[in-house]
C-alpha cells in the first residue's frame, strides 16, 4: 500500500490505496475514480490518466453516474507533462450521491 498526498493541500491525507484496485478492469478503475473523489473532492482529465491510472476518465465517471453517484463536470484550463495547457474537464464529487 502507498500514501498518497493531497494534490490541494500538499500534505498527506493517509489515503492508502490497496493493490485490490490496480488492475485495468474497470471495476477497479472506477474504485479508483470513487475513492480519489471521496478523499479530494475532484480530480481532472489530466490528473486521472497521471495520478490514478484511468485513460478514459470520462467512460469511467458515466458508469458512476449510471450507479447514481452525483458527479458534476466543470470545464477548466489544466497543463500536460509537457507543458501544454488543455481544456478539460474537472470532476466534483457530491457526497449526496450514490
Amino acid at each position: 500500500m502507498t500514501t498518497k498526498e493531497n494534490p490541494l493541500t500538499g500534505q498527506g491525507s493517509g489515503v492508502k490505496y490497496n493493490n485490490q484496485f490496480h488492475g485495468n478492469s474497470l471495476p477497479a478503475q472506477r474504485q479508483r475514480l470513487l475513492n480519489y473523489l471521496h478523499n479530494y473532492g475532484s480530480i481532472t482529465t489530466i490528473e486521472a490518466r497521471r495520478e490514478i491510472d484511468v485513460i478514459h476518465p470520462a467512460g469511467r465517471i458515466m458508469d458512476l453516474r449510471k450507479e447514481g453517484w452525483q458527479i458534476d463536470t466543470v470545464w477548466v484550463e489544466d497543463i500536460t507533462e509537457q507543458g501544454k495547457a488543455h481544456r478539460v474537464a474537472k470532476y466534483v464529487f457530491s457526497v449526496t450521491g450514490g
